[in-house]
Formats: C-alpha cells, structure tokens, sequence
C-alpha cells in the first residue's frame, strides 16, 4: 500500500495485520501515514475504554473494506431509524 500511496493522497493511516519492518515504518513516516498494527490498535482500544453510546438516530456508520485479493474497496454504510438499520453499500 505504501508503493501506491502517490495514487490515495487522502490515505493519512493504515493499519495492517501483519508486523512492520523498521524500514515500512520509515517509508511511512517519509510519506506522512501513520502504520500501526491491528495489535497496536487493539492494545490502545483496550487502554482507552469508553463508555458505549446508544447512538441516534441520525448518526451514520461506515466500514471500508476491499476484496483482500484484486484490491477492490468497498463501503458500507448503516442508518439507525427506529431501531432499524437501512443498509446502503457502495463500490468505490
């Protein structure tokens, strides 16, 4: 991902479930992106518990996501109406 970050210039963090090398994280810092793991990002949810919210029903959730394979991203995202979630997905 960071060979093409030239193409994603809105692309500011990436998270990785595989560990990093010294060098990706100097190339990362070089481009401006943050590199973490998913085990630093669990480690720090753990650390930084909030309490959870019941939401309303105006807020909006969105999860990206690709393929994993030919790199295709997709979203999804999640309106709560009366206890209703409308389900809306999208291809980027």
């Amino acid at each position: 991902m960071l060979a093409e970050k030239s193409k994603y210039p809105g692309v500011h963090t990436i998270v990785t479930f595989d560990p990093t090398s010294e060098d990706e994280n100097k190339q990362a810092e070089s481009l401006g992106v943050k590199l973490y793991t998913f085990e630093e990002v669990k480690k720090f949810g753990q650390d930084n518990r909030i309490a959870p919210s019941p939401g309303d029903t105006e807020d909006l959730v969105t999860i990206m996501y690709t393929s994993g394979f030919y790199f295709l991203f997709f979203e999804v995202f999640f309106k709560k109406i009366n206890d209703l979630f409308i389900i809306l997905t999208s291809s980027l």
